[in-house]
């Protein structure tokens, strides 16, 4: 099989999730750099750490090899955005361009996604996640406004959405050279702010154009 990389960009970390780098948990984990307490370093520093080490786990797990995610200094981390791939391997008999093919026939949001070294599609779902999920899961972390920069008297009208964005990405002619591209964000916003989706799909999109395929 053809192995594959992406170039990590400024303001980003990468993670091997089959064996996360200490520091690079601890630099994503940072209680300081994520604006919390003092007093409460320790704790959400290690509540954090074993979330990143646990979706690590689940991510080696369902095959990825590659993870990107940004610094928590970056103004994006405030959307968790989180970049993740794999190589695909297809049963006996299956014609990846058919695949493909299947997929921009029946889901509405498939389109192809122009890259010099490989054909790729790209698929978008969003759903929308509870407030009250997010608001106890950040309380857990010592985090009082799960919506960063929106004022507490908005809170009650949050929205919070999860965007995942998919690209099946390969070479026609290999079949053994094919990659699955998953990149997710969960976002918050207030109903009169504009819809994230298209933003959050060029910033991936744009991301994932360094993508290459190495002999």
């Amino acid at each position: 099989m053809s192995s594959f990389d992406l170039t990590v960009p400024s303001g980003w970390l990468r993670l091997d999730p089959r064996d996360p780098d200490p520091a690079t948990l601890e630099r994503l984990a940072s209680p300081q750099a994520r604006g919390v307490s003092r007093p409460d370093w320790d704790a959400v520093g290690a509540a954090l750490i074993g979330q990143l080490q646990q979706m690590c786990a689940s991510l080696a797990e369902s095959g990825s090899l590659i993870v990107l995610m940004p610094d928590p200094t970056n103004p994006l981390a405030l959307w968790q955005p989180v970049i993740s791939l794999g190589p695909i391997t297809w049963g006996e008999g299956v014609e990846p361009m058919a695949v493909l093919a299947g997929l921009t026939a029946n889901d509405p949001s498939a389109h192809v996604y122009p890259l010099d070294v490989a054909v790729a599609v790209r698929t978008h779902a969003s759903t929308t996640v509870p407030t009250t999920d997010v608001v106890s899961a950040a309380s857990r972390l010592g985090v009082s406004n799960p919506g960063g920069l929106i004022g507490r008297d908005a809170e009650a009208e949050l929205l919070i959405t999860r965007e995942q964005f998919r690209y099946v990405i390969g070479i026609p002619s290999d079949a053994q050279a094919w990659v699955e591209a998953t990149c997710v964000a969960t976002v918050p916003r207030l109903p009169d702010q504009p819809d994230p989706m298209p933003m959050l799909q060029e910033l991936f999109d744009d991301l994932l154009a360094s993508f290459e395929w190495t002999p």
